[in-house]
């Protein structure tokens, strides 16, 4: 399938700094890749984060994906996150998810986009200065299992390697290198969009 190898070449980083990736559509909702703009650190790597958009007519809700099967875990304030209705952490195949809804794919786009990139990447250190919605700070970190006392030992490290755009909602996926956070991205769009 033409979009499946555009994809892989995509998260394999084999695209160039504006990523324009066209794919054939058997019509309706077909994912399609869209121009998006790189980040502006380590060209090499961080220039794909977040460079995979597939617009599509239909609104989801966090109700899409319970229905889809992930298990609900809490809902954000979004005050304060550019054009969002609502956010929300899930659970798939015991990987976090977390998902920002806007009102339409373009919203999502051109404000959820530049937000979402400033909570991926090797190079991105959480803090609350060094962001513009901070509310699900303490769940973007990565965190290993504590000491035989019990709790986590959580870093400034981001938690989710990379995200996709699809919709109207942006999603991250757990995984420390970014082919295992989109791969997982992937598997939860298979079965919240079929």
């Amino acid at each position: 399938m033409a979009a499946r190898r555009s994809w892989e070449l995509l998260a394999g980083g084999l695209a160039p700094t504006f990523v324009l990736v066209a794919s054939a559509a058997c019509g309706g909702d077909a994912p399609q890749a869209a121009a998006t703009s790189a980040s502006s650190a380590s060209p090499s790597v961080v220039a794909q984060l977040g460079a995979r958009v597939t617009p599509s007519s239909r609104v989801f809700t966090s109700e899409d994906f319970k229905a889809a099967g992930l298990k609900a875990g809490k809902s954000y304030d979004v005050t304060g996150l550019p054009g969002a209705t609502a956010a929300a952490l899930m659970f798939f195949q015991q990987k976090d998810v977390e998902l920002r809804f806007f009102p339409s794919h373009e919203v999502a786009v051109s404000q959820g986009v530049p937000v979402a990139r400033e909570v991926v990447g090797p190079d991105v250190i959480l803090t609350g200065e060094s962001l513009t919605w901070d509310s699900a700070i303490n769940d973007q970190r990565a965190c290993q299992p504590g000491n035989l006392g019990g709790g986590r030992d959580c870093t400034r490290q981001p938690k989710y390697a990379d995200f996709v755009t699809y919709g109207n909602f942006i999603m991250f996926c757990e995984g420390r290198a970014q082919d295992t956070a989109l791969a997982h991205c992937q598997a939860v769009l298979d079965v919240v969009t079929k």
